[in-house]
């Protein structure tokens, strides 16, 4: 499944959804056009997308996971 359609399955299973929250970060590829709070465009389904760590470089993410013993994949290894 798309990520589209997966948005398009979790509203009909929880219609109250106002928001979903993205990993992306800044350095990403088209994470430059993005911004910490932006409605969803076009025929996306309707929703706002919340990048929190869009402004956290590729450390401050590393930190993070150590830091709380987070998993993460292991082919970071």
């Amino acid at each position: 499944a798309t990520i589209k359609e997966g948005l398009v399955d979790l509203l009909k299973n929880h219609p109250d959804t106002k928001a979903v929250f993205l990993g992306v970060r800044g350095d990403d590829p088209h994470g430059s056009h993005c911004s910490p709070f932006s409605p969803t465009t076009g025929d996306w389904p309707s929703m706002m997308r919340v990048s929190p760590i869009l402004r956290w470089d590729y450390h401050s993410v590393w930190q993070f996971l150590l830091t709380f013993s987070l998993p993460y994949c292991q082919l970071y290894d």
